[in-house]
């Protein structure tokens, strides 16, 4: 889009607009103030408590496959109606398309592996608002954790998924590497 407008500036004879990018240095900034602020402190403290139990992400195998070995694929794409009747159950739910698609993953990973508590790994957008128009990688994985069992019914799960993203999320600028 940028390159656009520089382009219809020039053709135009005019000088190129003001960038409309956040600066790297501003973001670079903000993320020091971050680290040395209270919300930091907050963060790690809610972090630490989530994951007080070590608790590892789920697998459907146990084994890691060597360096070199390829790793197996398979793309399927959902038929219109499937994705209809599948929306259908999620807005019936109250909740959106996505958040019952992760439900439906924590429910398979139940059945598959038999954890009553899941997790998996949520990459999410890690920027401040001030962020959202500086170019960059700015991307954290937060750890999901849903507790499911025989009698728990997906949209009942959908609602549990949405409850804990929504806690979760105030949390995602925290580098969970720390």
């Amino acid at each position: 889009q940028r390159d656009s407008e520089l382009y219809s500036d020039l053709c135009r004879g005019e000088a190129p607009s003001p960038s409309w990018f956040g600066s790297i240095s501003q973001a670079t900034d903000r993320e020091a103030r971050y680290r040395a602020s209270e919300d930091f402190e907050s963060d790690r403290r809610f972090w630490s408590n989530y994951l007080s139990d070590n608790a590892k992400p789920t697998r459907l195998i146990e084994k890691i496959a060597p360096p070199g070995a390829s790793p197996i694929r398979h793309t399927a794409v959902f038929k219109k109606e499937t994705v209809t009747v599948l929306s259908g159950i999620a807005d019936s739910a109250g909740i959106s398309f996505s958040r019952f698609i992760i439900a439906a993953l924590f429910a398979y990973l139940y059945r598959a592996t038999g954890n009553p508590s899941p997790t998996v790994n949520l990459p999410v957008s890690s920027r401040s608002p001030e962020d959202r128009q500086t170019p960059g990688m700015m991307v954290n994985v937060l750890p999901l954790r849903i507790p499911v069992g025989p009698s728990v019914k997906i949209c009942e799960l959908g609602a549990l998924v949405d409850r804990e993203i929504l806690r979760i999320l105030p949390h995602k600028r925290y580098p969970l590497v720390e």
